[in-house]
């Protein structure tokens, strides 16, 4: 972030050892709930996401450095600080003589079997910086191996040299060896190798490769992809709220010290630079980019100042996709426009019409069939991630019951009003599935009380992190053969139906089903998890345990066919 400049928001920061509010707020921030992302909670200077066992951290400037942590990418809460508040290491200044505590910036790396935490040390307008490291074995407080070693500095800058040692940020190239970039105004940034074992500095070269001279740029970051590596930084002025004018630029090269060219060629020491975020709308001054790639998926933070929330600098995570000319492309859209099946993560079930496509008729779930009903359209209203949805082929689209954003309320088809109880967000949940929530009220999707019922009619409600709010959106509509001619449902008998992870008996009609026939279990992405041939048997025993979901048994015998669900509800194992 830009530190050259003494703005209001910094000026407050400056004074926070003596600000008792700011004390307060960091005494309670070891058990705040911050809640869903949605714009609503403080953070500067976010690191990329690491992940650590089965929890996501991220990390942002702050006094004893800001932590966060996540179970799916969505809610976050505050964590331990590495270092307790008002307490810093003393090496700290001999560099930074008037260092408060209140470290910008930082980045964490895994590597060698460790967590790396690198951090900046700073004051105003002055090049007296240095970056310093800690390591860990494990990011989570609750591990008997956690706990942070003290590293020291690892490199500096005074006001003698014309380069500022802050703004951390670690990548590995193609050969393996890691690289630290680093630098804040005056002579812009510097790329230099670390050793993989200590994060330690190895080496005297510091590669000029962006922002030569006057040219303001800082909240440098690497990324290695494809043929290329990609330099991102910020120009602008940040920290003024909404009178912010941050952006962040491009440059790539084929080698991790560059020289770095943007789309028109230019080196970016030398001037040149893409943008690539800039101010849209409400979202204000994007800044300090980190990124994270996860089961396919490449997720991209930074914060931003809040146009709808008084310019508060707030984080984002969107999504980051590539050109054909192999140019990134950011946004907060994770889903492209198109038809879409829609399923519950807990119940197994998919977005149903209750009635017949009409206003008014309400959205619930239920097994798959494979009628129209269940293909849903998503269509992106702008790049921040809200999306009209529709049943496919139907101009109305689905909203909040009589536009009411209060917990419990219902979901309905409407008549297309550009209401914000009628636009959706969709935001990447972890693993594979997303979670949903209104622009109004700012709720998120569910099935009530956990129903695993069919025809349970689908609700807003206050974000909690469980998987009945969390939702499978398949890229292409699910397509499972829905045969036609049908045994009746009393020649072959489930039992029991629901399971709870037990045996399961199917018995037919030997008067019925003679001779051979096929037995097959899908589930309701079509997958085989049973298949077998028999010969005129009386009762057939699943000799396997099921998975907690919804499958489809089918009994195929000369011309005639059985289909019937079987519904797993839980496990003993």
């Amino acid at each position: 972030m830009n530190k050259h400049s003494e703005t209001r928001y910094y000026m407050w920061i400056r004074k926070s050892r003596v600000n008792l509010f700011l004390l307060l707020v960091i005494i309670t921030t070891g058990t705040t709930q911050l809640g869903a992302l949605h714009n609503d909670y403080f953070l500067h200077d976010p690191s990329s996401i690491i992940k650590c066992d089965d929890t996501y951290w991220i990390f942002a400037t702050g006094n004893g450095i800001h932590a966060l942590y996540s179970k799916d990418l969505v809610g976050w809460t505050n964590g331990q600080s590495p270092f307790p508040f008002g307490y810093f290491p003393s090496w700290i200044e001999n560099y930074v003589p008037d260092f408060g505590g209140h470290f910008w910036a930082p980045e964490c790396f895994y590597m060698n079997g460790q967590y790396y935490l690198y951090y900046s040390c700073s004051s105003w307008g002055s090049r007296n910086s240095c970056i310093g490291l800690l390591t860990a074995t494990s990011l989570n407080p609750g591990s008997p191996d956690y706990g942070w070693t003290d590293k020291g500095m690892v490199v500096y800058s005074t006001d003698a040299g014309n380069v500022n040692c802050i703004d951390p940020a670690v990548f590995r190239d193609d050969e393996g060896r890691i690289w630290l970039s680093y630098g804040s105004h005056w002579d812009g940034i510097r790329i230099i190798e670390l050793d993989s074992i200590t994060g330690k500095v190895i080496g005297g070269t510091h590669f000029p490769v962006a922002g030569k001279g006057d040219y303001k740029t800082e909240a440098s970051y690497v990324i290695n992809h494809g043929n290329y590596y990609y330099l991102f930084f910020n120009r602008g002025q940040c920290c003024e709220g909404v009178n912010s004018t941050y952006y962040i630029q491009v440059g790539r090269s084929a080698s991790p010290t560059g020289p770095f060219l943007d789309k028109n060629g230019k080196n970016c020491y030398d001037g040149g630079g893409t943008t690539v975020l800039s101010t849209s709308g409400a979202i204000i001054g994007p800044g300090c980019l980190g990124y994270y790639a996860e089961n396919g998926y490449e997720y991209a933070t930074y914060h931003y100042y809040d146009g709808t929330n008084s310019g508060v600098a707030t984080l984002n995570i969107g999504t980051v996709h590539w050109d054909e000319n192999d140019w990134p492309v950011f946004t907060n859209n994770w889903i492209e426009d198109g038809d879409y099946s829609i399923r519950n993560v807990n119940s197994r079930l998919v977005w149903d019409i209750s009635g017949t496509g009409q206003e008014n008729d309400p959205v619930i779930q239920s097994a798959y069939s494979g009628t129209s009903h269940q293909k849903w359209s998503l269509e992106a209203i702008a790049h921040d991630g809200y999306y009209y949805i529709s049943p496919a082929g139907n101009s109305l689209v689905v909203m909040l019951k009589d536009c009411f954003g209060a917990p419990g309320t219902l979901l309905e088809l409407g008549i297309l009003e550009n209401k914000s109880c009628q636009m959706w967000k969709i935001e990447k949940a972890g693993g594979k599935s997303y979670m949903l929530t209104s622009k109004y009220g700012d709720r998120v999707l569910e099935v009530p009380g956990s129903s695993m019922d069919e025809g349970t009619e689908l609700v807003i409600d206050l974000y909690y992190s469980g998987p009945d709010q969390e939702w499978e959106i398949a890229d292409t509509f699910i397509n499972v053969a829905v045969l036609s001619d049908w045994i009746k449902q009393d020649v072959v008998k489930i039992y029991p139906n629901p399971s709870a992870g037990e045996q399961v008996s199917i018995v037919c009609d030997p008067e019925v089903i003679r001779g051979e026939f096929e037995l097959v279990i899908f589930t309701l992405e079509g997958k085989i998890v049973f298949s077998e041939r028999y010969r005129s048997p009386g009762g057939i025993t699943v000799p396997e345990n099921l998975k907690p979901q919804l499958y489809f048994v089918s009994i195929i015998f000369e011309e005639v066919k059985f289909f019937s669900k079987l519904v797993v509800t839980n496990t003993y194992y």
